[in-house]
């Protein structure tokens, strides 16, 4: 069962609808920005609205399906390391465009979500955040680099593996 549920889970992350989105505005995602087929790239050719509406897409395809799953203990333990990442897989390496997919950001924010319920992605969120900030130097902070990232692992590693998984049982072990 678990192969299958990995398998839906890769087509699901696979299903570039930022890159479809783009085209359905007649637009090539390939050729805009960095050329990465995925949602950055559609808001700069085709606007806020569509590129909101491939965040969200991108987004729901790596969360919903794991979220049936959590919700109804078909999967549990370790077996859901596999599923969790075959959306991510899937979209970084999409069958749809021969390999070349997205970078699976907001995929990877929707896997995260489902896992945590919300609390690694909103920590993730907050340092992408700062760390552009501080690349724009809007903060001055003398080795700001350094140590939020040390306080971002250590929030991810406190959210995800201690309280998260401890809190809804999933990988059972008894932290």
């Amino acid at each position: 069962m678990i192969i299958v549920w990995t398998l839906c889970a890769f087509v699901c992350g696979s299903l570039m609808f930022s890159y479809w989105l783009g085209r359905i505005v007649r637009t090539n995602l390939k050729a805009v920005g960095d050329g990465n087929p995925g949602a950055l790239n559609l808001w700069k050719a085709a606007g806020f609205r569509w590129g909101i509406m491939g965040i969200v897409l991108d987004f729901l395809k790596g969360y919903l399906i794991l979220v049936l799953l959590l919700g109804s203990s078909r999967i549990e333990g370790y077996a859901m390391i596999p599923v969790a990442l075959a959306p991510i897989v899937g979209h970084a390496f999409s069958p749809f465009l021969r390999g070349r997919g997205g970078k699976a950001i907001a995929v990877t924010f929707g896997v995260w979500s489902a896992l945590s319920g919300f609390e690694v992605s909103l920590a993730l969120a907050i340092y992408i955040r700062c760390h552009k900030a501080y690349q724009q130097r809007q903060v001055h902070i003398v080795g700001f680099r350094w140590h939020a990232g040390c306080h971002w692992l250590a929030a991810c590693w406190h959210l995800f593996a201690c309280k998260g998984i401890q809190r809804r049982g999933h990988l059972g072990m008894g932290w």
